[in-house]
């Protein structure tokens, strides 16, 4: 594991009209990042007029429509791998809504990059075969499938974000 002196941070925003709330909230656990040692990739309109107003230092925007394609995720993924592979930084975050229901959604924030132990994952009352792992953890030690794993994490997070409106 490498020292964190720079991260980059995916910030998705959604672009209607009606989601000040949600975007503020958003927002305001981006701001608590120092500008210095940040870098960010906008996913969404609103995310870019943040980044230019705050004066953040944003390496990419990205634009998505009403209906968001996998596709779309797929280039900003690559986008920030590539910033993590190339070692242009030391961490990659996502900062999203977490729908909870339509009157909830709360700010989220992910490491992306680099992919670490996953924690959390419990299945009640069940007595898995003693060499099995979760789809995720297999996904996850497999470097062939990581790409699709973190790509389908992004696209699920932009999705939420445009259906919280």
């Amino acid at each position: 594991m490498r020292e964190i002196r720079k991260r980059a941070i995916i910030l998705v925003a959604a672009d209607k009209g009606l989601c000040g709330a949600l975007n503020t909230n958003v927002f305001r656990l981006a701001a608590k990042y120092d500008p210095e040692s940040t870098v960010f990739i906008a996913a969404g309109r609103r995310a870019a007029q943040f980044l230019a107003r705050t004066r953040r230092q944003m390496v990419a925007e990205f634009a998505y429509s009403d209906a968001p394609r996998f596709p779309d995720a797929k280039a900003i993924a690559v986008f920030a791998s590539d910033l993590f592979l190339k070692g242009e930084v030391d961490q990659v975050l996502l900062i999203a809504t977490k729908f909870i229901n339509t009157l909830m959604q709360e700010p989220r924030c992910l490491e992306y990059l680099p992919v670490g132990e996953i924690k959390g994952m419990k299945i009640p009352e069940w007595n898995p075969k003693p060499n099995w792992q979760p789809i995720p953890a297999r996904c996850c030690s497999n470097p062939a499938l990581r790409p699709s794993l973190a790509c389908f994490s992004l696209f699920t997070s932009i999705s939420t974000c445009i259906r919280s409106c």
